[in-house]
């Protein structure tokens, strides 16, 4: 959080919301999934917002300015700022798994391709993943997202952990890391 010197909130859960704590409106999504995985997960998502204040998950309707949230094997991210801090807000997790290097065309720009080569073999998985969620947590990020994919942000440096990614003319910051 110290990257952006904003109030950023962060509450990661591993443990899904009990039903019983639902509103009515949030028991009413719930049961229109059939997926035990993707109840589970739904789930923690409610958990995480709980953490950070949002009693009501079904009121929450992303891209938002003021909160994200991320799901990823059995954990899910929510990251929260005050409303007004910020245009968009995004976070992505990804844990156990990364893009394969057949898959990059699908979300990487010529740019981006080219670089990925050049480095260390061990390397690129990495490399690969943090491309993938800076690009997913932008496109989060970007109250103007309908219509657009992840390939449509780019990285000003494909090799930075921080720095900017471009979509047109608008600009997100970010700051990455692999655990």
């Amino acid at each position: 959080t110290d990257a952006f010197a904003l109030p950023i909130r962060i509450a990661a859960v591993s443990e899904p919301l009990s039903e019983d704590l639902l509103r009515p409106r949030e028991r009413e999504q719930l049961a229109r999934m059939t997926s035990p995985a993707r109840r589970d997960a739904w789930l923690r998502g409610r958990a995480a917002l709980r953490r950070l204040g949002f009693e009501d998950g079904a009121d929450r309707v992303f891209p938002r300015a003021d909160c994200s949230l991320a799901h990823s094997g059995d954990w899910a991210v929510a990251v929260s700022l005050p409303p007004g801090a910020v245009s968009g807000l995004g976070v992505d997790l990804e844990l156990g798994r990364s893009p394969r290097e057949e898959a990059a065309r699908k979300f990487l720009d010529e740019r981006e391709r080219a670089w990925l080569p050049a480095q260390k073999a061990e390397a690129r998985g990495g490399a690969l993943i943090r491309f993938w969620t800076v690009k997913e947590a932008s496109f989060k990020a970007d109250p103007g997202n309908r219509g657009c994919v992840v390939g449509d942000y780019l990285l000003e440096d494909p090799g930075a952990d921080r720095g900017r990614v471009r979509r047109r003319d608008l600009c997100f910051e970010y700051d990455s890391c692999l655990v």
